[in-house]
């Protein structure tokens, strides 16, 4: 065996292009354009079911050719070390952007709760005067809504 099996290819193949739209949701989640993101998502999930569609069947594959025990872990042979190197590092790339594209989404969900949280107290109607018909202390000019 001197090249890697199809259902190697085509799991690297598919990390690939799930890193590319990973990437792209790196930039779409900095941008404010919330159409480009939602289509970025929608080919994100679609990816990600082909992807783990591919790793399954790679590890089906794997584990056919071990010839070690189950509670030993998989041996890979050394022909395809490389090529299996390879996608451990693609899926550990995904891994890392993956992660930081869910911190991205957390703040930016932090923003968002907090302008909402800003918005609503302007909603709320201003009381000049009390029970007693005296004014009420009311906040300074300070508090505004560019200062989440």
């Amino acid at each position: 065996m001197n090249q890697a099996p199809a259902t190697l290819d085509e799991l690297h193949s598919q990390l690939t292009r799930f890193i590319a739209v990973l990437e792209a949701e790196t930039e779409a989640l900095g941008s404010t354009q919330i159409d480009h993101l939602a289509r970025v998502l929608e080919t994100k999930n679609q990816l990600a079911a082909t992807t783990a569609a591919a790793w399954s069947q790679a590890m089906n594959w794997l584990r056919s050719q071990s010839t070690g025990r189950l509670n030993q872990g998989l041996e890979v042979p050394a022909e395809i070390l490389p090529h299996w190197q390879a996608i451990v590092s693609l899926a550990r790339q995904a891994e890392s952007l993956n992660l930081r594209n869910g911190q991205l989404i957390d703040a930016q969900l932090q923003r968002t709760k907090g302008a909402i949280e800003v918005l609503q107290a302007a909603a709320r109607p201003v009381h000049l005067y009390g029970a007693d018909g005296h004014m009420l202390d009311l906040p300074g000019p300070t508090h505004t809504l560019d200062k989440v």
